[in-house]
């Protein structure tokens, strides 16, 4: 099983993401957030980005550095 790197309810941030992961040269899978708009759910369950295990630590590294100004946004 490949494992999560990013998990997020937030489109802009697993798009961006995503973008940093793929500039990187790293293979990643993306699954969107499930908000239960078709079929109610319980709980929502979060987009998640998915890499390699052999990607996956080069990829957290990535990922904390350059979603630091998404996640730092402040509302307007």
């Amino acid at each position: 099983m490949s494992p999560d790197v990013l998990q997020t309810m937030d489109p802009v941030e697993l798009s961006f993401g995503e973008a940093l992961l793929k500039d990187a040269g790293i293979a990643v899978g993306r699954t969107e957030p499930e908000f239960g708009t078709m079929v109610p759910v319980v709980e929502p369950s979060p987009g998640r980005l998915i890499v390699s295990a052999i990607d996956y630590e080069r990829a957290l590294l990535i990922l904390n550095e350059g979603l630091k100004p998404i996640r730092e946004r402040t509302p307007s």
